[in-house]
Order: structure tokens, then C-alpha cells, then sequence
């Protein structure tokens, strides 16, 4: 995307939309500018105007959110930096809750009180620690700003069941015998073949596909799924990830994009700097792990773990046998007609009624390759939860669509993550995260490897596998160290909640 400069004051800012997918809930960030609310002579706070549709907040907290993060560039540099915000001092906007994260690298935005519907945030000020940054902004320098916004969830803490019971292929559940569910009570968790501790099935085959790890402790900081975090509503899109190649250096750029030819439903094409997406709101297959990783780190996310995946899922509900993301185990199994395929709009003319609806091979009727986030709740009118294909938070697509990479914990270097999050600074040359204990990737200032997905795995089924493949307990391919790039392969973050 190219961005255009304008006048605020004498400040030039330049305008960038990044967003969850503009079909799903049109989220948007527009009005971007600087503001001096209390200083005179300073530039204070990062302004904007902030909306989507379809927002929503419970009365028990439960809610989505927007993620809002803010990248500059200073006059005369060609290299975008991330913008470090004040932890207190930001200004929320009317019916608005501002939660700056506490390393300052971005906020979520949320409705104060509970209530459904559109919201539109005017004069969101989010309050920048530019010191921090190295930057003494005076009214009239000039900097140009790149405002962000990604769609999420909140999985609130608490107790949930990992494993459903059923007969899944490589299925997790409680040591002791008897392969019940085990609830995660607290954040640490115990992998032994005991009651009250986690264990799971053993692989037959050769390549330890469905291995679920040995004896060990899962301890803090590792993120089991008791605590809180926010979750992606759905994942990256083509739209968002060509913004994200466009905000880096060449070279970046350069190993972090991956040219399918319009193969696959794969829309992304270009070079540096006007990577585009013929249909951006479709999600984004061809993505490695390191291309995941990068995303996160970039945004001030994380990666998910295969424990998170089942609660985001399953939520604090008692889990059903060989369940789909939606919590029961009906799905439909025609093949869906797709009206309006390449555009904002895109639906099915023939959703399952009282069944889950979702994108896998019955379904796809030989269309090989992700369909728009957010297609199925978009399909029909107040849609139950099966019929969107929703989570129990409301989180999107967690079976079907695009199979979701995840820490694993079947492998020792999956165990040893510790939920850092990205400070939106990538290697230099080719564009890797640098989080020391996210699983593949060693920075130590000397850049290496970028095909390296040791400690993580798939979780949640494609459009070209089958049911069993979406199952929400279902590990074949849950600690399978897959390098490289797949049509079948997408990525969705997360972030521990402030």
C-alpha cells in the first residue's frame, strides 16, 4: 500500500490502514493525526478515529476488541520504526475503554459497557512515549504515521477442559486411565500418565506426528490457557499481510513474501513498496511459521499455543466428543456456492441450517484454497453459533478455512516458550522475529535460517482435509515441524491480556 501525506498543524502525516478484514466488520482507522491536547509546544498523542460493526461487549466482560498499534517513520528516513505508548495518560474516546499494553507497544479498544452493534470511537487519542523512542517532536517537525487496527478477542481466565473425551487421532486427555478430559484449573499443568494431570495418545507412525510430549511441568510464563489473552477473530487476511510486507525494508519484504501466481485463491503480487491483494479480505495461505512469527513480532502480538487453541474454542463449557470449533459435532457436508467470490460482500447462497458451516473438502466444491474471513456468520441472518462456525468466544474459522500454527507441546522446544511478545522490531536483512523463546527462532545478532519451525505444529483442519482433520481435539499434525510455505497453511495471533 502507498501512503499519502497531509498537513496536521505543520506535521506530515502519512495514513495507514491496517485492519482486520474490511468484509468481515469493516473495522477502520481513518482521521490520523498528532495533537498537543496539554503540552502547547509538543506533540502529546497519536489521534484517530476508530470503527467497526458488529461489536460487542457482555455483562459478565466477555467482548472483542480492536488491537491499535502505531508505526512512524521521521523526515527523511526510509525505515519505519514502532512507537513506544505511555502506559497511562491515553484519552478514550466516547462509550470507549483504552487498555495501553504494559510494554507500551499497542492497545486494545473496546466498548465500556455492554451492547451489540456498530461503534465508531471519534478523537481516540492514544498517548506516545515518543521519548522512549528517541524523538523530541515539536509543533511543526514532521513524521509520518502508520495507525493500525486488527480485530481480536478476549478469552477471559479461568478453568476449561483440554481434550473432549472422543476418539480424535492424537487426542490429549487425563492420565490414569479411562482417557477422560482433563480441567486445567491454574496456569501450570502437569504432563504424567496420573489422574488430574495431562497426558495423551502416542504416535504409531514413524514421523512422531501425533506425539504428545512426555513427563514435565508446563509452567508460567508458558501460557497453558488459564490466563487471559485476546485472540485474532480471524486469521491474517491477504489484505493485512500485504500492508505488513509493505511497512518493511526491501530485503525484509523480499523474505517474508512468497509469489503464488493467483494459485491456490493466493491474491498477493506486486514489489516493494505496493505489494497488493486482489482480494484482501480472504485469508492468507503460503504463509511458513517464520512468515507467522514475523507478522506477530511486527504487530506486538504472539503465537498461539495448542493448549490456548482448545480455549478459545472450547471455552469454560464441558467439552462434547469429537466437537468442531462450534461445540457439537454437526457439520454440514454439501458443497457451498459462493456469490460474490472476490469482492467485500462474499457469502454462500446455501449455509447448513442447524449445523456447523464450514470451509473443508466436502465443502469447498473443487474452489482449492481459503475463503473470506468472517464468510459464514456474513451467510445467513442472526446466525447461531454453529451456523457462523464460531468458537465459544466468537473467534472465527478454528475449524476449517486455513489449519492454524501453534506452539506445540509435544516437542521439548515447543515447552520452552515463554508468551514474550513482539516489539515490532524485525532482523534486519531477512525480516525474522527475534523473541528468543518463540519456538524457531535464535536471534543472536547474527541473522540464519529462515525455513526453521522446530516446537511447533497445526491444529484445526483446511479446506482440503476432512472432518476429522477439524475436529477441535484432533493433534495428527500437532507436533509435525513443518518448514517452508503450504496453500494449506495460515497464522493467527494472540496477545496476554493487560
Amino acid at each position: 500500500m502507498k501512503c499519502r501525506s497531509y498537513l496536521i498543524g505543520l506535521a506530515a502525516v502519512c495514513l495507514g490502514l491496517l485492519s482486520g478484514p474490511a468484509a468481515a466488520n469493516n473495522i477502520a482507522v481513518t482521521n490520523v493525526g498528532l495533537h498537543d491536547l496539554d503540552t502547547g509546544n509538543k506533540y502529546t498523542y497519536v489521534i484517530m478515529d476508530l470503527s467497526w460493526e458488529n461489536s460487542w461487549r457482555m455483562d459478565n466482560g466477555q467482548r472483542d476488541a480492536a488491537w491499535v498499534f502505531v508505526k512512524y517513520r521521521p523526515a527523511g528516513s526510509n525505515q519505519w520504526y514502532h512507537a513506544t505508548l505511555a502506559t497511562n495518560g491515553s484519552i478514550a474516546a466516547g462509550g470507549s475503554t483504552i487498555d495501553v499494553a504494559p510494554d507500551g507497544k499497542g492497545a486494545f479498544v473496546y466498548q465500556a459497557a455492554p451492547g451489540a452493534g456498530n461503534v465508531n470511537f471519534i478523537r481516540t487519542r492514544l498517548r506516545w512515549n515518543y521519548g522512549t523512542n528517541g524523538l523530541d517532536l515539536q509543533i511543526g517537525d514532521q513524521v509520518d504515521l502508520w495507525v493500525s487496527a486488527i480485530e481480536m478477542v478476549y478469552i477471559p481466565q479461568g478453568s476449561f477442559y483440554l481434550g473432549s473425551g472422543g476418539t480424535e487421532n492424537g487426542r490429549i486427555f487425563q492420565g490414569g486411565g479411562g482417557e477422560l478430559p482433563l480441567l486445567v484449573s491454574s496456569d501450570t499443568t502437569i504432563c504424567a500418565n496420573e489422574t488430574n494431570c495431562l497426558w495423551g495418545q502416542y504416535p504409531s507412525d514413524a514421523s512422531n506426528q501425533k506425539a504428545m510430549g512426555g513427563v514435565g511441568t508446563l509452567a508460567p510464563p508458558f501460557p497453558n490457557g488459564f490466563r487471559a489473552f485476546y485472540c485474532m477473530k480471524y486469521e491474517i487476511s491477504q489484505g493485512q499481510y500485504a500492508a505488513f510486507l509493505n511497512n518493511l525494508a526491501a530485503s525484509q519484504a523480499s523474505n517474508r513474501y512468497y509469489y503464488a501466481g493467483n494459485s491456490f485463491r493466493h491474491t498477493i503480487s506486486g514489489s516493494f513498496t505496493n505489494y497488493t491483494a486482489g482480494v484482501p479480505d480472504r485469508a492468507c495461505n503460503f504463509l511458513s511459521w517464520p512468515d507467522g512469527c514475523a507478522y506477530a513480532d511486527w504487530a506486538g502480538l504472539r503465537p498461539m499455543t495448542e493448549l490456548e487453541f482448545e480455549k478459545a474454542c472450547r471455552g469454560g463449557e464441558a467439552p462434547v466428543p469429537n466437537e468442531y470449533a462450534w461445540g457439537s459435532t454437526n457439520i454440514h457436508a454439501a458443497a457451498y456456492t459462493i456469490i460474490n467470490d472476490s469482492f467485500p460482500n462474499a457469502t454462500v447462497s446455501d449455509p447448513g441450517s442447524g449445523k456447523g458451516n464450514a470451509w473443508y473438502n466436502p465443502t469447498m466444491n473443487i474452489t482449492y484454497g481459503p475463503v473470506r474471513c468472517g464468510l459464514f456468520a456474513a451467510s445467513k441472518a442472526s446466525p447461531t453459533r454453529e451456523e457462523a462456525g464460531a468458537t465459544f468466544y466468537g473467534v472465527m474459522e478454528m475449524s476449517g478455512n486455513l489449519i492454524e500454527r501453534c506452539v506445540t507441546i509435544g516437542r521439548a522446544e515447543g515447552r520452552l516458550y515463554q508468551a514474550t511478545h513482539g516489539d515490532g522490531i524485525l532482523t534486519p536483512i531477512l525480516g525474522m522475529g527475534n523473541n528468543n523463546d518463540w519456538p524457531g527462532i535464535r536471534w543472536t545478532g547474527v541473522e540464519w535460517g529462515i525455513d526453521q519451525a522446530g516446537g511447533s505444529g497445526l491444529r484445526g483442519g483446511e479446506g482440503d482435509y476432512y472432518w476429522y482433520d477439524c475436529l477441535v481435539g484432533s493433534r495428527i499434525y500437532a507436533s509435525w515441524e513443518i518448514n517452508g510455505r503450504s496453500q494449506y497453511w495460515g497464522f493467527r495471533c494472540v496477545r496476554t491480556a493487560p
